[in-house]
């Protein structure tokens, strides 16, 4: 037994209160760097213990002698060497009579297995952090060998809008948004299949149909006989890059389209000019007062058509240059420039407009705000061919930190189909009328880029499309 103490370094201690003699065994010398024999007392053997502890274990002592109450306590001494030493030390009492004739105890030392303690604590709360810090920055989730979803992290369920129940036990198939052929993702299994890990960008559909994307790595985890046990997957959102990029490729796109209008303005220019300038002449030479009468009105049309014609290349000109520059824009000038732009498509679909407006400020680029603004105009007023009554309404209102542009016309809601996928690139429900389904989606586009959004308000009896900014989100 006595082998067995001294190997685990577990020494004993003993004070006599009757005598009030304090003695310990060889082992519990040993722990204290101290020759066996030396003189000892209560008082000097609570000072061998750390300053800090020292009021501890006097606590402990008085509270065994006079209740009974048992210790076991992990405390520091400073042996005679002066060596910091971490220790356990027990205590009960030893009663005679029902009175408590000494105490008892052992002592034992645990420097080496508390430091192994400390650092594994340590490495356990470093881990955490990691583990709590991937959790907040990144979308996790774990599947089985056959790809069955055995766990998501809070970020998963937040970006994809599915509960974790939903989830679990599911395959990713669930967020598969169509955009990737098959081959994209038999190369996936097959890379990860063979025990490699892989990486790229995945666009998903999320539950409420809306698209997000994802740079994702994918990495197999095999058991100690090298066999694949399951696999991690760990994501990035990369949405709004994404969106920023496929604007930048438009905005690229469209500032050659800028130059060109230029050429093309030239061009159409030139003979409108000069038919404008022989309905003036002729206008000025003619005295014949019935002709006289003929002819001004064909020369004022031909100076309205003129004068709206440079208007439009003026402005798409301006809006391809542009180098998408922010600043404050006042609401109602950039609404009634939509409204004035638009004014040929009114007078095609025999359109009634009213605006209402409070002066409110945004930020953002003019330019391409008119796009947005001029596009929800044309579509409304070709949304309502075929109503006896054709109008539309604009306002701007502001509730807190947003700002709202309705656009509500006198139509009767937009179809929930139609709603899923009216922003999406090339879809159009015009075809064969001209539409191309590129609007819309820019429009989506542009407003993410402001850090706002387009909303339909299904609540309204008619079609209402809200065009919303957030004062507390800044365009990218």
């Amino acid at each position: 037994i006595n082998w067995a103490m001294d190997l685990a370094k577990i020494g004993t201690w003993h004070l006599d209160l009757v005598e009030k003699k304090l003695s310990w065994s060889t082992q519990t010398y040993k722990i204290h760097e101290m020759d066996s024999g030396s003189k000892l007392d209560v008082d000097k053997a609570i000072d061998f213990y750390h300053k800090d502890h020292q009021a501890i274990i006097s606590s402990a002592v008085e509270e065994l002698i006079s209740t009974g109450k048992s210790f076991d306590l992990h405390l520091q001494i400073i042996t005679k060497k002066g060596n910091p030493f971490w220790v356990r030390t027990m205590g009960r009492r030893i009663q005679e009579d029902g009175k408590t004739i000494a105490i008892e105890g052992i002592f034992q030392d645990i420097s080496k297995s508390k430091a192994l303690s400390d650092s594994i604590e340590l490495a356990l709360q470093d881990q955490k952090q990691y583990s709590d810090l991937l959790n907040e920055t990144s979308i996790i989730a774990r599947t089985d060998a056959q790809g069955i979803i055995t766990f998501v992290n809070d970020k998963f369920c937040e970006i994809s809008k599915y509960s974790r129940d939903e989830l679990l036990g599911q395959d990713h198939r669930i967020l598969n948004s169509g955009f990737h052929p098959k081959s994209f993702f038999i190369e996936l299994w097959k890379t990860i299949a063979s025990g490699n890990d892989w990486r790229g960008q995945i666009k998903n559909l999320a539950k409420d149909e809306s698209y997000y994307w994802v740079d994702t790595i994918i990495q197999p985890i095999k058991d100690e006989k090298g066999i694949i046990k399951e696999y991690l997957a760990v994501r990035r959102d990369i949405t709004s890059q994404k969106e920023k990029q496929d604007l930048d490729i438009k905005t690229t796109s469209l500032l050659a389209i800028g130059e060109a209008s230029a050429q093309i303005m030239h061009d159409v220019m030139n003979p409108l000019a000069i038919i404008q300038g022989a309905a003036y002449r002729l206008s000025k030479l003619q005295t014949d007062t019935e002709l006289k009468d003929l002819i001004d009105p064909i020369e004022e049309s031909i100076n309205s058509s003129v004068d709206r014609i440079k208007g439009i290349f003026e402005g798409m000109r301006s809006l391809m240059l542009d180098d998408v520059k922010m600043s404050p824009i006042n609401l109602t000038e950039l609404i009634k420039d939509s409204v004035s732009m638009s004014q040929s498509i009114f007078d095609k679909h025999g359109v009634k407009v009213k605006t209402v407006c409070n002066d409110l400020v945004i930020i953002g680029n003019r330019n391409l705000l008119m796009q947005v603004f001029v596009n929800m105009l044309k579509n409304a007023s070709e949304a309502m061919d075929g109503l006896e009554d054709k109008w539309i309404h604009v306002e701007d209102v502001q509730f807190g930190k947003f700002t709202f542009v309705r656009f509500i016309d006198a139509g009767s809601g937009i179809p929930k189909e139609v709603q899923k996928h009216m922003f999406d690139s090339l879809y159009t429900t015009k075809k064969g009328k001209g539409g191309t389904g590129i609007g819309l989606a820019l429009c989506d586009k542009i407003m993410r880029f402001h850090g706002g959004e387009i909303k339909i308000n299904d609540k309204n009896k008619n079609t209402e499309i809200d065009v919303i900014f957030n004062a507390e989100k800044k365009p990218d």
